[in-house]
């Protein structure tokens, strides 16, 4: 019935109202897609015939939009291609009639500008003005290349937000229909919602251009019409393809082609398609390029990220792809395991932020050698450029059953208007989250900001993170829950009147056991932990555990905790943290106050807080602390008191892939300890063997 409708509007369009010829050349009426809309009557179809068009178009009438393809025969307008084994369109119009959004020249000093253009990047922008209700129809386009709609801003340091790639509605009821929308938002990383196509339902108030989309019509969206449109490669933070807010009405996607869905209920994750679940979608006839995965998947720096891949032997390469392919559910808990090396955006080209699905683990090779690295270990706020976003490296937001280990999450930057939350490292949002021998550090801002959610973390180091725009740097928690067991936190640097360590609210709750909260830096007047305004600590139980400046609770110590080698990696030069290696050597030296003062097994209140197996630990009682403390000798990883062909067999099983080691047996097969185990490492021990 709609496609019927469709083609009949169509008809009248043409029928009715004065056809605005669109083309390069002298012989049509204009040679600009914006000159025709502007000139272009209520019920005008504005025709536009091939050619590249490099613009970001305004509609604000209710127009036919269209290339020729509107003359064509579109029931089979794209077709299934045997030798890529691909879809691809096969329409000529279609291909050789393109909007390019590249060209956009965002006016980055115009906050307050009263032209709307200033702020535009999408490719196409539709938007109600003067009261008036528009129902436009864009029709047989290429559509490709949009930088996206600044709709907040400006961000820090001139960050702002953008959403809408391809196309972005504002209080319309545009009908969008067989458009080709191709590597939309690809060109940066600061598009937040709708790569290919943003609706915006809901008035705007005092965002861009004071005020400037609030002067808009407040015009009722009956309902999302978006059937038979052809998406490929388009991105975003959130929803790669398509978000419409808070819109609670009907949503039709008839016909269309993704990039990845699950193939079994034609559905698809939050990170592809981003709706409320009022919304009602109609979703026959569509199809993918490729199903989503539904078991584990393998990822290393020396990866390719394409369908074929993804197992131990030939795995992806960036942890990202693996997300956006991946289809979880209650029941179908994914193991993402990650090969050591760095994933950074220069490296191995990961984009950040990456936002998680729930029931995912991403498990790492080792705290020490699986490294997420924002890419902002260098980073000097004094010297930014808007045109690198700032991005905290993990948002979590309305997951369940989420589980990071044996990793670091290091180099991330704070943005200002994340929503919600202030983390660098890790924003979570309604959730849970257990964190296992990770290390959080380096990062500008927050290192955990948890909002409505609860975490668990465990054997988990959480350093030298910079306060960033004035936020504490280690933890904040807001309406949240933390059990933080055998965690050291240490020369991070606070800001304001937060404090250097946790910051928290009235509403939030916090166990800490055997843990450690030393030389975290500002104000020695400001706490170690609490809130930066009035906070009575009823919500906090601290014990067995070492804080600087003392703190009441039982088995609670203040000694210095006499760390290995706490300055490795800082530069005294730069007293603020910036460029400081994430990699402290936050090992106990065999005198530390903190080796077998902590404790295995405590409960209180009737509930299990605590419950460490003997094997877990070396002596009496657990260290505080991340790392426990062991007397065994380098080489020995066996730990039998004997370097022998032994620990050689475990270091060649290691190296070759058919062994896993533990933090601690990874540093005593490390001989030499130049931070890898290699050939260098087993030609030492056979020299202390044979000799």
């Amino acid at each position: 019935m709609l496609k019927y409708s469709f083609i009949a509007n169509i008809i009248l369009s043409l029928s009715y109202g004065a056809i605005i010829n669109v083309g390069s050349e002298e012989i049509y009426d204009f040679n600009t897609i914006q000159d025709g809309v502007d000139n272009a009557q209520i019920g005008d179809t504005v025709l536009v015939h091939p050619g590249t068009y490099y613009e970001n178009v305004i509609v604000d009438k209710t127009i036919t939009l269209a290339s020729l393809a509107i003359f064509d025969d579109l029931n089979n307008w794209y077709d299934y291609n045997d030798s890529s084994n691909q879809f691809e369109v096969i329409n000529h119009n279609i291909n050789s009639t393109i909007i390019d959004g590249s060209y956009a020249q965002f006016n980055m000093g115009a906050f307050g500008s009263a032209d709307i253009a200033d702020y535009i990047g999408s490719s196409i922008f539709v938007g109600s003005f003067n009261e008036e209700c528009i129902s436009p129809l864009i029709i047989g386009f290429t559509i490709q290349n949009g930088k996206g709609t600044m709709t907040e801003g400006p961000q820090w340091y001139g960050y702002y937000k953008k959403k809408g790639g391809g196309i972005y509605s504002y209080l319309s009821n545009a009908s969008i229909n067989y458009n080709n929308f191709i590597n939309n938002g690809s060109l940066g990383i600061d598009i937040e919602y709708g790569g290919a196509i943003y609706f915006q339902t809901d008035p705007l108030e005092n965002y861009i251009g004071g005020n400037n989309f609030s002067q808009l019509a407040d015009c009722q969206v009956s309902e999302i019409n978006i059937q038979n449109n052809f998406y490929n490669n388009n991105f975003s933070k959130f929803a790669n393809t398509f978000s419409s807010g808070n819109f609670n009405g009907d949503i039709h996607i008839e016909n269309s082609l993704f990039d990845v869905f699950n193939c079994s209920d034609s559905t698809f994750t939050k990170l592809w398609f981003d709706n409320i679940p009022e919304a009602e979608i109609f979703n026959s006839g569509i199809q993918a390029n490729q199903c989503s995965f539904n078991d584990d998947l393998w990822v290393a720096p020396n990866g390719v990220d394409s369908p074929a891949h993804g197992s131990l032997e030939s795995p992806l390469k960036t942890i990202r792809y693996a997300l956006e392919n991946l289809s979880t559910s209650l029941g179908n808990n994914i193991t993402i395991h990650l090969d050591e090396g760095v994933y950074s955006p220069y490296q191995t080209g990961e984009m950040y932020s990456l936002n998680l699905l729930s029931n995912i683990t991403l498990k790492g090779s080792g705290m020490n050698q699986t490294i997420l690295d924002g890419g902002m270990l260098d980073f000097d706020p004094y010297e930014y450029s808007s045109t690198i976003a700032p991005n905290s490296l993990i948002l979590i937001n309305n997951c369940e059953n989420i589980v990071f280990s044996d990793l670091s999450i290091v180099g991330g930057v704070y943005q200002a208007h994340n929503d919600p939350g202030s983390g660098a490292g890790i924003n979570i949002y309604n959730s849970d989250l257990a964190l296992i021998n990770t290390n959080i550090s380096a990062h500008y801002g927050c290192a955990i900001s948890s909002v409505s959610s609860d975490l668990d973390i465990m054997n988990t180091i959480i350093s030298r993170n910079n306060y960033g725009y004035f936020t504490s740097t280690g933890i904040e928690l807001n309406n949240s829950n933390a059990n933080l067991y055998n965690v050291t936190m240490t020369d991070n640097y606070g800001g304001g009147m937060y404090p250097e360590a946790i910051n928290m609210d009235d509403s939030s709750y916090l166990n800490m056991i055997n843990s450690i909260v030393w030389n975290n830096l500002y104000d020695t007047e400001n706490l170690q932990i609490g809130s930066g305004f009035d906070y009575d600590f009823n919500g906090i139980n601290i014990l067995y555990s070492n804080i600087k400046g003392g703190w009441v609770g039982q088995g609670n110590i203040s000694e210095d905790p006499l760390f290995v080698n706490p300055s490795q990696g800082i530069d005294e030069g730069n007293g603020f943290g910036w460029g400081w290696s994430p990699f402290g050597d936050y090992r106990l030296q065999s005198i530390s106050p903190c080796i077998d003062t902590g404790i295995a097994f405590l409960e209180l209140d009737n509930e299990i807080i605590i419950n460490i197996d003997q094997s877990e630990f070396e002596g009496e009682a657990p260290d505080m602390g991340a790392i426990e403390y062991y007397e065994w000798n380098l080489g020995d990883i066996n730990t039998d008191s004997t370097i022998d062909v032994l620990d050689i067999v475990s270091i060649v099983a290691f190296i070759i892939g058919n062994q896993e080691y533990t933090n601690e047996q990874y540093n005593l097969a490390d001989y030499n300890q130049d931070g890898d185990v290699n050939v260098l490492d087993i030609v030492q021990l056979v020299d202390i063997i044979l000799n």
